[in-house]
């Protein structure tokens, strides 16, 4: 392989990884948010205190 598909391939792996990681940071903390909301003992400073640990 010449330099420009060695090159291609290191980029479009990069932007892979960076995208899935970006997707799946979305998808825990859309997790997270539904599972905390649908507990009614839970109140806002609950949930807000789960999010802001990251959890």
């Amino acid at each position: 392989m010449g330099k420009k598909a060695v090159l291609l391939v290191v980029v479009i792996t990069l932007a892979v990884l960076i995208f899935g990681w970006y997707f799946l940071q979305n998808v825990m903390i859309n997790y997270d948010v539904d599972r905390d909301t649908s507990q009614p003992e839970l109140n806002q400073k609950d949930i807000e205190w789960a999010i802001s640990r990251g959890h």
